[in-house]
C-alpha cells in the first residue's frame, strides 16, 4: 500500500504536518517495498480548491491511503469517493512514527471531516 503522510520535510524523520490540503508536502511510503518518495504539495498556496488539487496529485502518484490530523470537508468528500483510506496522525511526531503506527495497526481512521470548507 502507498501511504501519503502530510509532512513538513522530505524524509521519514520529518515532522508530521497536521494539515492535509495545505501541508508542505507528502512523504509517500510504500509498505510493500519500505521505500519512500517526497511529493511537493503544489496546492499549498492555492486560493481555492487546495483539497481537490492535493487529492489529484496523490491519485496521480498511486496513493491508496493518507495520514493527516486535519482533513477539510471538500478533501474528505473527494478522498471518500475515491476509496482512499484516511488515517489520523494523532500522536505521530515524525513521518516514521505514523508509518510504524500504521504497520502496528494503531492508526485510527477519520469518519468525518475535521474542518469545514473555506
Amino acid at each position: 500500500m502507498r501511504l501519503a503522510v502530510c509532512s513538513q520535510g522530505k524524509d521519514l524523520e520529518s515532522p508530521v504536518d497536521s494539515r492535509f490540503a495545505r501541508c508542505w508536502g507528502f512523504v509517500i511510503f510504500d509498505t510493500d517495498t519500505n521505500e519512500s518518495i517526497y511529493l511537493v504539495n503544489s496546492a499549498t498556496s492555492a486560493a481555492h480548491g487546495a483539497g481537490s488539487a492535493a487529492v489529484q496529485a496523490l491519485c496521480d502518484a498511486g496513493v491508496e491511503a493518507v495520514c493527516a490530523e486535519h482533513i477539510g470537508s471538500n478533501a474528505y468528500a473527494v478522498l471518500a469517493a475515491l476509496g482512499i483510506t484516511m488515517y489520523r496522525s494523532e500522536g505521530a511526531k515524525c513521518v516514521r512514527d505514523a508509518v510504524l503506527a500504521l504497520k502496528a495497526g494503531n492508526l485510527a481512521t477519520h469518519d468525518s471531516p475535521t474542518t469545514s470548507a473555506h
